[in-house]
């Protein structure tokens, strides 16, 4: 890696630990459990690829980190819409088709990928497929959380807010170093490593901040957990 890439990796680091510490403090990790433990996977991932980069920095380091980040985040999506919509008896026969579709779509798009793939073709099409369902669940959730006018709590919407845009990011990049070619992938790591950055920073400013009261009903409050952390 380029000394940039190495600067912008440190500092996405002590931004991870800023945010995981901000999430245990304010008690964040009650309003979504998956998030700290992706968070988690993402800085032992990155901390073994930069301390031991000769046995890590693989392909199959690489895979194996990729699948655990991709199934954290579908976790993470799925729940936030299933503390956003259980208090909501109304909402919830919608947001079950919807996420249902989005799933089962998800799930058509990467079995129809071939077995046997190269490593070009698991890097520019069967983990784009992967990613697109996550931005689907996501961007979906959030329309029906607007949609029913649903009160969420601040940091789980932010944690949607942050997700979204990073991964059409991040899948954009991955069709510039397809149609550029591996000789760009020391830009294309670290647009990415900065584009994270940012997101993380945008994060661990939501963790931190403290919460205005929600305007709903007791019970409702109390059966989403809106009170204060």
């Amino acid at each position: 890696m380029s000394e940039g890439q190495v600067f912008v990796s440190l500092l996405v680091k002590l931004g991870l630990l800023a945010l995981l510490a901000g999430t245990l403090v304010r008690r964040r990790h009650r309003e979504c459990l998956a998030f700290p433990a992706y968070l988690a996977l993402v800085l032992l991932g990155d901390t073994m690829v930069s301390v031991w980069p000769e046995r890590f920095y693989q392909a199959w380091f690489w895979y194996l980190q990729q699948s655990l980040w991709d199934a954290a985040k579908l976790g993470v999506g799925l729940e936030i819409a299933f503390r956003a919509f259980r208090a909501f008896p109304g909402a919830r026969p919608a947001v079950q088709s919807l996420l249902g579709l989005v799933l089962a779509l998800t799930t058509a798009s990467v079995v129809s990928v071939p077995s046997g793939l190269s490593h070009d073709a698991v890097v520019f099409e069967w983990h784009p497929r992967v990613l697109a369902g996550t931005i689907w669940l996501m961007t979906a959730l959030m329309m029906v959380i607007v949609y029913y006018r649903l009160p969420i709590r601040p940091f789980q919407l932010a944690i949607l807010s942050g997700f979204v845009p990073y991964l059409l990011l991040f899948v954009t990049l991955l069709n510039v170093l397809r149609h550029r070619g591996w000789d760009v992938r020391p830009w294309v790591n670290l647009a990415d490593a900065c584009c994270y950055l940012a997101v993380v920073s945008f994060w661990t400013v939501a963790a931190w901040r403290k919460d205005a009261m929600p305007a709903a009903a007791p019970q409702v409050i109390r059966r989403l957990s809106l009170g204060p952390a």
